[in-house]
């Protein structure tokens, strides 16, 4: 059984932790030494490579046509101050053109903070493009003072479930249906989950057809110790987040906030800081989901699938339409061979055999009785009938 504790543990905001926000550009800049100002030119190339970096990278982030259309808000609103996103400059080479005489040129590796990005990109309305985005299923356990939620007690959305969720889905990802989740998600199953089971985290995440795991512990307590009744309570809240490829299980981000609120009603301002605490942790994982599904994209797993028993080519058609359509996480499922009432596919799918034998055994196919033969890691073979 893989583990989950290791990760469910409060971090501090290290620098490598913040790192993991950073998004880095190399950009080449030259400029024309005017009045012999070298002092002057620099500053200016220095500033052109910093607009240049923050605008390759929005535009790597967004659609073309939605960048041109958007042009003018992005120039008056984002690439007009790009000190607000640029977190540092490496200098990779500089000074007196040897090619060009007067003039200046920088080569420099620009590192862009992606979370402020995408937020404030999204505070304007502009999205960047949802087509190959992960579908993301998000499970925080919350305990706001003296409060413990969990879903079987309470089957809804706590705070921190519902800023990231809100969040995300601002910023383009699709969601799992949290209603559909919580009707898979028994009590034994969540006890196992936040006890530290990564394997029935896995297994429910690919029954709901969800590619990323939104994970996390969100927990808000006093500073104080309430003996004043009606003073205003000081509360502190702080929200670990980890983002988990279904696939193969591998930790994309992780990261931890802290956020703090002064309020009469301790409770109220508990879940106001695990708000935003919670937010703020949300858009510095997202940046890394977006890299990493733009650079490691899963191709799936390939399957041959081995039908036995379709009586003919129109039951073969079914057969194929009826497992693509009931069974999740089918990418491709093409038709190989069919001889003497057998057929071979080429199978590529989210999930690996074990969990597609789940799926016929918990719902099954609705026009095929399904009986499993032989299976191996890249194997599955079926007696079918059609009903």
């Amino acid at each position: 059984m893989r583990k989950l504790a290791a990760a469910i543990v409060f971090l501090s905001m290290t620098a490598s932790l913040l790192a993991a926000d950073i998004n880095f550009i190399d950009v080449y800049v030259t400029g024309v030494i005017e009045e012999s100002d070298t002092a002057r030119t620099r500053d200016d190339i220095f500033g052109e490579a910093m607009r240049k970096g923050l605008r390759q990278t929005v535009l790597a982030l967004l659609p073309p046509a939605l960048a041109a259309e958007k042009s003018s808000l992005l120039d008056d609103k984002i690439f007009s101050r790009p000190g607000a996103y640029i977190n540092n400059i490496e200098v990779l080479k500089e000074g007196a053109s040897a090619t060009s005489p007067n003039s200046y040129e920088l080569s420099a590796r620009v590192g862009i903070s992606t979370s402020t990005l995408l937020k404030d990109l999204a505070a304007l309305g502009i999205t960047p493009q949802k087509k190959g985005y992960p579908r993301i299923l998000v499970l925080i356990e919350q305990k706001n003072i003296d409060e413990n939620y969990r879903h079987r007690q309470q089957p809804k959305l706590n705070d921190a479930e519902s800023k990231v969720r809100d969040s995300l889905w601002k910023l383009g990802f699709p969601l799992i249906d949290q209603k559909a989740f919580l009707n898979s998600l028994s009590e034994p199953r969540e006890k196992a989950i936040y006890d530290g089971d990564l394997d029935t985290l896995l297994n429910l995440a690919r029954l709901n057809d969800a590619q990323v795991i939104v994970f996390g512990r969100a927990v808000a307590s006093r500073l104080d110790n309430g003996a004043n009744p009606g003073a205003m309570a000081s509360l502190d809240a702080t929200v670990l987040l980890r983002a988990i490829r279904v696939d193969d299980g591998q930790t994309i981000s992780t990261f931890s906030a802290r956020s703090t609120q002064l309020h009469v009603d301790a409770v109220v301002g508990g879940a106001l800081a695990i708000t935003r605490a919670a937010e703020e942790a949300v858009n510095q994982i997202a940046g890394d989901i977006i890299r990493e599904w733009a650079t490691n994209k899963p191709t799936g797993i390939r399957i041959t699938l081995v039908v036995n028993g379709l009586q003919s080519e129109a039951e073969l058609s079914g057969f194929k339409a009826d497992f693509q359509t009931r069974i999740k996480g089918i990418k491709s499922l093409e038709k190989r061979t069919y001889s003497e009432g057998t057929a071979a596919f080429d199978m590529v799918t989210s999930y690996n055999c074990d969990d597609i034998i789940d799926q016929l055994s918990i719902k099954g196919l609705a026009f095929f009785t399904t009986k499993v033969r032989s299976k191996s890691p890249n194997y599955l073979e079926l007696n079918v009938r059609a009903k």
